[in-house]
């Protein structure tokens, strides 16, 4: 499996980070140099709907599946720059075929913020790992793996007319691009952000993507004001009912099971 690792030439010492990441765990990977949002909108002018960040992102990740979908490797696997990785994932990555299902378009291999839905019945099973297709919203990036033949599609998109960031576009079942795409999640997974971690460096993994979050957050909660704010818990657990219902009204009752994703903090397998 072909390994990239998505990295700004402006930032050498996310990609030494990598570089550590991925040696420890036996791995070797290709370097892809991301696209600048800043750089499109100075070209370009500014996006219709995403931030530069968010921009540059979108196109990063279509180059690298575009780079996949021209290789001879049945998958390949796409992360970004600030990540730490499970000790178990050199050993996962060697034995590929025993836990990509057939079908699986993406797998999700990060931990994110969060809970999300999954199919409750397993579509693969190695060791004590899971993968379960993904039937609701679960944000983040950071790494996937892709089928060849879904590389070759998505890299058709064109970043100038889409409607979502790079996550929502893959990890969000309700904006996939293509009929009939199916995205599945790791159980435990194998990386996670470093802004999601325990093991946070702000000074190191600064994000010009969490920079535009934050300042769009900070925006959304001055315009709802002080009683929305209020109401926010009591919201999100009527959200989670609903959330819920509408998994058993689509999938069947207690088929599908609400989560937080865990990171593997186990040893290798």
């Amino acid at each position: 499996m072909e390994i990239f690792v998505i990295n700004l030439d402006e930032r050498p010492q996310r990609l030494a980070h990598m570089t550590g990441e991925l040696a420890a765990a036996g791995l070797s990977f290709e370097r892809f140099s991301a696209i600048d949002g800043r750089a499109l909108v100075a070209r370009e002018g500014a996006h219709p709907r995403l931030s530069p960040g968010a921009w540059g992102c979108l196109s990063s990740h279509l180059g690298v599946c575009a780079r996949i979908a021209a290789g001879e490797a049945s998958h390949g696997l796409v992360l970004e720059d600030d990540l730490h990785l499970a000790a178990s994932i050199g050993d996962l990555l060697a034995a590929p075929d025993a836990w990509i299902p057939a079908d699986a378009d993406l797998i999700k291999l990060e931990s994110f913020e969060g809970e999300t839905h999954l199919l409750r019945r397993p579509a693969a099973t190695y060791g004590r790992f899971e993968v379960h297709e993904l039937l609701s919203r679960y944000m983040g990036a950071g790494a996937y793996v892709v089928s060849r033949r879904m590389a070759a599609r998505l890299a058709t998109l064109d970043p100038r007319t889409a409607a979502a960031s790079i996550d929502a576009l893959l990890f969000d079942p309700r904006l996939h691009p293509f009929p009939g795409m199916r995205a599945h999640q790791l159980l435990p997974a194998v990386a996670i952000q470093d802004a999601r971690s325990a093991m946070h460096d702000p000074d190191r993994f600064s994000s010009d993507t969490d920079a535009d979050i934050r300042a769009a957050r900070a925006e959304r909660d001055r315009r709802r004001g002080r009683l929305r704010a209020a109401t926010r818990e009591w919201r999100h657990a009527f959200h989670r009912w609903r959330s819920d219902r509408t998994m058993d009204l689509r999938h069947g009752f207690g088929r599908a099971m609400r989560m937080s994703v865990p990171f593997d903090r186990d040893t290798p397998l």
